[in-house]
């Protein structure tokens, strides 16, 4: 009995979603394809903008020394030190 009432409600919001979605006109379409290209001009703007400002670089790491095994730093020194 459950598995009828599921199995119902099921096919009554299949066949009632479409009813409740609206549709798009063409016109409604054209209008957002337009604030999406102005949007889209603003953020390549935007983009030159920072790509064009001299001096502006990111940190980056050289790596310059092999950090293999038994490798020490402040903290290893730190602990060697307590284990004293």
């Amino acid at each position: 009995m459950i598995k009828k009432a599921l199995f119902s409600l099921l096919v009554l919001s299949f066949l009632v979603a479409p009813l409740a979605l609206k549709a798009q006109s063409a016109d409604d379409i054209a209008k957002l394809i337009a604030q999406l290209e102005q949007q889209i001009a603003y953020l390549k703007q935007q983009l030159a903008q920072l790509q064009g400002q001299p001096g502006q670089q990111s940190w980056c790491f050289t790596f310059e020394k092999n950090l293999g095994v038994g490798s020490g730093g402040i903290i290893s020194k730190w602990k060697k030190r307590r284990a004293r």
